[in-house]
């Protein structure tokens, strides 16, 4: 009985250690007009963390900027090192009703050229709002669904902020593309699978160039930097 209980006390001690059980995603990302740049998720059961990737000299000194979403908590963090501040997003509900004037419209795309992925094939989707196509995805359903489903607590979280300060931008500068992604269809592209390409009206576009699940990460990732000063919109 002492054996099995040492064992079970170091079980649990390794379980409560230095790593954690993770999703790691990288992706090339490109804005209109711009070059290229790389972005790294990182997806565990309680958090998501989008950074630029690792630190190359492992100095956490030179680490860069990074938004920390914390699962359970449904809230936001953006660190910033230059200032030593964390913007904040808490999760809030939609209370604005949607506007009779938004038309939304999903639709199917053929997808005859994109690959197959742990024999999955991806379709496609094109959302559009009163007649402007505002995304198209090239989505793989039951690929990543972790991280899929990490997206959409993510994206919900962020609808609600957008949703709170959606009366500071008058009516007649509201873009009907802007009013859907960020608040009332946040998540809709998310329904279809993973989106392994997604770009946009406004010309981002986001591909997935590789993923590994079940990595070790250290749990020090998921943690806010000490001596950062945190502050809300509202």
């Amino acid at each position: 009985m002492k054996s099995f209980t040492l064992i079970l006390t170091i079980f649990i001690l390794s379980a409560c250690g230095h790593s954690n059980t993770a999703i790691e995603l990288e992706f090339s990302e490109q804005e209109a007009g711009g070059e290229p740049y790389k972005t790294r998720m990182i997806v565990t059961d309680n958090f998501l963390r989008i950074d630029d990737g690792p630190v190359e000299d492992n100095n956490p000194e030179n680490e860069g900027d990074f938004i920390l979403f914390d699962r359970k908590a449904r809230k936001i963090s953006s660190i910033a090192h230059e200032n030593g501040r964390v913007f904040e997003i808490l999760f809030k509900p939609i209370t604005q009703e949607k506007p009779t004037n938004l038309a939304w419209e999903h639709k199917t795309m053929e997808a005859k050229d994109a690959p197959t992925i742990e024999g999955i094939k991806p379709t496609g989707h094109s959302f559009s709002a009163n007649k402007q196509t505002c995304l198209q995805t090239m989505s793989a359903k039951g690929l990543l669904e972790k991280a899929r489903q990490a997206l959409i607590e993510y994206q919900t979280v962020l609808s609600g902020e957008h949703s709170a300060n959606l009366d500071k931008t008058p009516k007649d500068q509201r873009q009907p593309c802007d009013t859907a992604l960020s608040i009332f269809h946040a998540t809709d592209s998310l329904q279809y699978g993973f989106p392994i390409i997604e770009w946009d009206s406004a010309g981002h576009r986001r591909q997935l160039t590789n993923y590994t699940e079940n990595v070790e990460v250290d749990n020090e990732l998921f943690k806010i930097p000490k001596g950062f000063t945190s502050f809300s919109v509202n």
